[in-house]
């Protein structure tokens, strides 16, 4: 998970943590009859929620476009000859040598 990730994750966790503790304070409302108190907490609890929503969708996107710089990345380093990305082997064998069907 990268740093971007990993923050907006951290973001959403801490909404999550808030919420609950709303949701807390709501049954405490519920059982001691404020009604004022408990309309601003649901309000305060669905603005929360859109907002880890909304953290949650820009971790996927970030998560995406990391995974699409390094397939276009690997993608690069495919054409490339073996010879010329060191330590590329596997089993000894260049990972990315040319097959001698081809023409080099």
């Amino acid at each position: 998970m990268t740093a971007v990730v990993a923050y907006w994750v951290a973001i959403a966790r801490e909404h999550h943590r808030w919420a609950a503790d709303t949701r807390a304070q709501l049954q405490d409302c519920r059982r001691h009859g404020l009604a004022d108190r408990r309309k601003q907490l649901r309000k305060e609890l669905q603005r929360q929620r859109d907002r880890r929503a909304l953290a949650m969708v820009k971790a996927r996107l970030t998560r995406d476009e990391v995974a699409r710089v390094d397939a276009l990345r690997l993608a690069e380093l495919a054409r490339l000859p073996a010879g010329l990305v060191p330590g590329l082997t596997i089993g000894g064998r260049p990972v990315l040598a040319t097959s001698s069907e081809t023409p080099p």
